[in-house]
């Protein structure tokens, strides 16, 4: 079984962590627990909230430095990005490709970088996460139409955290 990529949900307001939240994921025939990147969908995680009637703001960071963000940062960009290593079969053994992906928090209807924070209300916030389109002179996700892929299963790679 491959190892989940970690994301913290952290409050911003009360300085604790809200919980984590671990996602693996796949681009062809997701499960229950795997995030399907096939077919550019966005993926939104769980809700996060505090209390119930407490104000208060929430952030999301990696868990690992490779990943994406570790830290948060007030009212940050519009988006941030995050890089998850894939593994499969097709490849060699540990030979990775990497999935870059969007990634924003969602609140009351509108979104910032995931690890963004913004000031205190009553919303829950999820993590919003999607494929970058590939462009090949870029060097991002040039390997989900690579047709010697075509018929290729990736997975979070073990050393993902």
């Amino acid at each position: 079984e491959n190892a989940p990529v970690k994301f913290i949900a952290k409050s911003w307001h009360a300085g604790g962590e809200l919980g984590d939240l671990f996602l693996k994921f796949t681009v062809t025939n997701p499960g229950n627990a795997w995030v399907d990147l096939s077919s550019y969908a966005e993926y939104v995680s769980e809700e996060f909230s505090h209390d119930e009637g407490v104000l208060s703001s929430a952030y999301f960071v990696a868990d690992d430095p490779n990943i994406g963000p570790t830290t948060g940062e007030w009212y940050g960009a519009d988006q941030e990005t995050v890089y998850v290593p894939l593994e499969s079969s097709c490849l060699n053994s540990g030979e990775t490709v990497t999935a870059q992906l969007a990634a924003w928090r969602q609140a009351c209807g509108w979104r910032w970088a995931m690890n963004s924070a913004s000031g205190a209300d009553l919303c829950s916030h999820s993590l919003v996460l999607k494929l970058d389109p590939v462009d090949v002179a870029a060097n991002v996700n040039e390997w989900f139409h690579n047709p010697m892929y075509s018929a290729c299963i990736f997975r979070t790679a073990e050393n993902a955290h």
